[in-house]
């Protein structure tokens, strides 16, 4: 089921009902009959001679005035004028975790068409990137394996190559963004590509493992790259999987609102459609 999106006021439409209240107040200590409905209360509030609500009013209506011309209109062409950079630091930001997406929809398929995993995986970023159903799937890749996702230069690209690769280019390309966007990021997907590319369990320390020679950690399976608790012995993903997702859902954020923005023409941006990826 489809949770229902919160309803909210944006800060300027709620200002602009308080403003309009107030206008309305001012109405009604007006000597003229602005609009016979007003006859009465007008009246009314005339009877009392306390002036605070209608002093009130006209200091809010001076004020929204006031931070419609100096604030308002300049932030939002200022605004407009940067979305041609939110384009491209959202470009680069789902390059990144589009990355880390194929690499886990190439697992799935893997191990789904081989007829390995037994159980139903629907193709929703909540069971692809659940704790459980990623562990099944880890501990179903043979690393010396030949990969579905061949390489032109070999013959026999193992899965520890591909995915040692693959995972090389994601810390790359997070390093990247680390280095330039921290400005222009959001702190929270700043820090997700931070996370992912200096301190994953599934991206940075099974990229550090993977690139050991086999000698010196003989493991089998890309299950065996992640580390467990001490005291329980199970492993926890959590973090990983929260960082992807907020990727991921902030991704499709940014690609709405560059898709629907009328000022530029931005031709080359995409969001992230799980279930377009899913080949099984």
């Amino acid at each position: 089921m489809r949770k229902k999106k919160p309803f909210y006021l944006s800060a300027i439409t709620l200002l602009t009902i308080l403003m309009i209240l107030s206008c309305l107040i001012i109405i009604c200590f007006c000597d003229a009959t602005v609009w016979k409905p007003f006859k009465t209360w007008t009246f009314l509030l005339q009877a009392d001679k306390d002036k605070t609500l209608y002093n009130i009013a006209i200091s809010y209506v001076a004020a929204y005035i006031f931070y419609i011309l100096q604030v308002y209109i300049p932030e939002k062409n200022k605004e407009e004028g940067l979305i041609p950079l939110r384009a491209a630091i959202q470009r680069e930001v789902q390059f990144f975790t589009m990355r880390i997406v194929h690499l886990w929809m190439s697992y799935y398929t893997y191990v789904i068409e081989q007829g390995k995993l037994n159980k139903p995986i629907s193709k929703s970023l909540d069971s692809i990137f659940e704790e459980s159903n990623m562990y099944d799937v880890l501990k179903l890749i043979n690393l010396s394996d030949t990969s579905t996702q061949q390489a032109i230069y070999s013959s026999n690209y193992t899965w520890r190559n591909y995915t040692k690769d693959s995972l090389t280019k994601i810390i790359n390309w997070g390093k990247e963004i680390i280095a330039n966007r921290a400005a222009e990021l959001p702190p929270e997907i700043y820090y997700a590509v931070f996370y992912m590319t200096t301190e994953s369990n599934i991206v940075f320390l099974m990229q550090q493992l993977l690139s050991l020679p086999p000698s010196s950690f003989p493991f089998t399976t890309l299950a065996e790259t992640i580390p467990t608790k001490s005291e329980t012995h199970t492993i926890d993903l959590s973090t990983d999987i929260a960082s992807i997702k907020t990727l991921v859902n902030w991704v499709n954020t940014e690609y709405s609102f560059l898709n629907h923005q009328k000022k530029y023409t931005i031709p080359s941006i995409h969001k992230i459609d799980i279930s377009s990826y899913a080949k099984w």
